[in-house]
């Protein structure tokens, strides 16, 4: 996806992956390139976020993911904001920060109430 101009996006609770990019086929998956979104909600349905699915998401500062067995890879934040803060529930914080998602552990923090 190439979207330069998505600023809001609603996931559906039945996704269960967002796709990366694919270096072998050059399919541009997930959110790359789109340069407006800032936020978005990572429904607990979803599994998986692949390398560089949100990748050159400049504006992109706000992920919240609301389930406990999402696994990051590690590039599929790349090339977003430097303020990027990844929010995931509280009772699986040192979790993320562990195993599902090293790369991020001082971006991610519990979900604000």
């Amino acid at each position: 996806m190439n979207c330069p101009s998505l600023k809001n996006v609603i996931l559906p609770e039945s996704l269960k992956k967002i796709r990366g990019t694919n270096a072998y086929t050059e399919a541009k998956g997930g959110f790359f390139n789109c340069t407006s979104l800032e936020s978005i909600e990572i429904p607990a349905s979803v599994t998986s976020i692949e390398g560089k699915a949100f990748h050159g998401c400049s504006a992109l500062k706000n992920v919240t993911i609301r389930g406990e067995t999402t696994m990051i890879y590690d590039s599929a934040f790349s090339g977003c904001s430097q303020d990027l803060k990844i929010y995931v529930p509280e009772k699986h914080l040192d979790k993320y920060k562990s195993r599902k998602a090293p790369a991020y552990a001082d971006r991610i923090e519990a979900i604000p109430k």
